[in-house]
């Protein structure tokens, strides 16, 4: 499955009863000024009130990120497709809970339309491209669920779990993640921290006891028959036996092995911690808190994310996901080519 940008996605959720795009829609609407922006913002932070000035400061710097994007002769002027780009603003989306007085999410996010005015594949409602200000997750990115886990894993700061988000190239000198998102910022500190092995470790042994826990409370004080009966004690009897074999596994491991990155094979059925150059290892990682500056006003840009299929240059099969559209190709290399970069990062000076 293709990977979405999580701070996107979450907003269009939050704003489903509205109707798929009315509150994000670039057309006026009734009761708006020509050409103005219905926007649906959130009014608090985790459990931190937003005020209107914030939150219209976040609005303007949705509008200057869409500015920009508009300006790209790509998306200005298309030849062969058509381009619908809209203005987004929202709470934080790294973390559902996480009340930190983190900065406000803004960005812009545009859908390519094939030169007879239907959507590509990936439909109205989904991003195609987009500029993120605020967002390490602005980028394609997945939250990780070990098979046989009820939720995403997320750590306890409620920090998610991510898959990938490998460093894999560079372009006008900032790093490109994933093949297909180009970080801009001042910061040195590092977007992304990888997921060690000893918290990989422990959170696979929280999952498996909680499924013990569920196992046991489900079928406490249930007559049964004796081949269920027989079955609930095999469940019992294996997933115990994975718990132990987890807890030896950690307590084996030097302080060296306990820090190192946590890389899996996704599809391999288990999800098993792998070595990194094993064929088809992915790393495992989480948002960065202290890539933030709190000292700043929460509306100020001190990062953008900038989503763009086909960003980073070479054979198709090394730069994009296998799903993504050839017929894409042209126009996402034109829009990278035409962008403003230098304006972007105007955007970070304080």
């Amino acid at each position: 499955m293709r990977r979405r940008p999580l701070a996107a996605a979450s907003i269009l959720a939050a704003l489903a009863l509205a109707g798929p795009w009315r509150a994000l829609r670039a057309e006026p609407q009734s009761g708006a000024r020509p050409g103005a922006f219905v926007l649906g913002i959130d009014r608090q932070i985790g459990g931190s009130p937003v005020d209107p000035a914030q939150r219209e400061a976040a609005s303007a710097l949705a509008t200057s990120v869409l500015d920009i994007l508009r300006r790209d002769p790509a998306v200005a002027s298309p030849t062969g497709y058509s381009v619908r780009v809209n203005r987004a603003t929202g709470k934080r989306t790294d973390w559902a809970h996480f009340d930190s007085g983190l900065p406000f999410y803004a960005g812009a996010f545009g859908t390519l339309f094939s030169v007879d005015a239907r959507p590509n594949p990936g439909g109205q409602g989904a991003a195609n491209f987009g500029i993120y200000a605020n967002t390490v997750l602005g980028c394609p990115a997945t939250e990780f669920q070990h098979p046989g886990s009820k939720a995403p894993w997320r750590i306890e700061d409620d920090r998610p779990v991510l898959i990938g988000e490998r460093r894999t190239g560079e372009l006008h000198g900032y790093p490109i993640y994933d093949r297909q998102c180009v970080v801009l910022s001042t910061r040195k500190e590092p977007p992304f921290v990888p997921l060690t092995r000893e918290r990989f470790l422990r959170l696979r042994i929280q999952d498996l006891r909680a499924r013990l826990a569920s196992v046991r409370t489900q079928y406490a004080g249930q007559a049964t028959d004796e081949t269920v009966r027989a079955a609930i004690d095999s469940a019992v009897k294996l997933i115990t036996e994975a718990v132990e074999e987890q807890e030896s596994a950690l307590a084996a491991m030097s302080d060296a092995e306990r820090a190192a990155p946590s890389y899996v094979r996704p599809g391999d059925g288990e999800a098993r911690l792998v070595d990194p150059d094993e064929d088809g290892a992915e790393p495992l990682t989480v948002p960065n808190p202290a890539f933030f500056d709190r000292a700043r006003p929460p509306s100020v840009a001190q990062i953008l994310a900038v989503y763009l299929p086909y960003v980073q240059s070479g054979p198709r099969s090394d730069v994009v996901p296998p799903d993504l559209p050839e017929e894409w190709r042209p126009a996402m290399e034109k829009i990278r080519d035409g962008l403003d970069w230098a304006a972007l990062e105007a955007l970070l000076r304080p």
